[in-house]
């Protein structure tokens, strides 16, 4: 349905089965080939295509042995999800062996802070992780552009999102900061 109302707007990327948890690749493998010829047949034939990986999309590596053919599905790529409070080192060698192996990455959700959204920000393995991303141009989207009372918000509890610009200083948390300088950082390199 999305692919019918919207297949034709070039800026549409799709991401199918969101965080799977006990799902393995194969059974995810099998979902995607089903769903990718019906969201390209109804009007999307060069449209990114996000797949979801095992574990909350953290076992990207699974995929490795068991790619789908880009000949065949077209422009796709895996999901990798992080939490920098949560996900070091561990993580980031499963997204180096996929990487290494010629799996393309997107990370449609990490955060800053522990993977429950709430708590310190680490703003070590923020760092890190960024670096990491940034070296293999892999495209990200920070978890969570709301006003949620949690540390994982981008924005203060009383902002109005529809009255003010999200990027005045005042209404954006410390992670909000944190992003929007890496964002500003980003734009000016390019």
């Amino acid at each position: 349905e999305i692919a019918q109302i919207y297949g034709s707007f070039p800026n549409i990327i799709y991401e199918i089965y969101n965080e799977p948890l006990l799902t393995p690749w194969s059974t995810i493998k099998d979902y995607a080939q089903h769903v990718i010829p019906t969201i390209r047949s109804n009007g999307s034939p060069l449209s990114l295509i996000i797949i979801g990986t095992p574990f909350y999309s953290q076992d990207v590596d699974s995929v490795i042995s068991a790619k789908l053919d880009t000949a065949i599905y077209g422009n796709i790529a895996y999901t990798l999800h992080f939490y920098a409070a949560s996900h070091g080192d561990e993580l980031q060698a499963k997204a180096q062996l996929a990487l290494d192996n010629h799996i393309p990455i997107f990370v449609t959700e990490f955060g800053t802070v522990p993977a429950d959204g709430d708590g310190q920000i680490d703003y070590e393995s923020s760092t890190k992780w960024i670096s990491f991303l940034s070296k293999y141009n892999i495209s990200f989207c920070n978890w969570a552009f709301n006003n949620k009372d949690e540390s994982a918000s981008a924005l203060q509890t009383y902002t109005e999102i529809s009255n003010l610009p999200w990027n005045y200083p005042q209404v954006l948390t410390s992670s909000g900061q944190f992003i929007f300088d890496i964002i500003q950082e980003n734009a000016l390199q390019l």
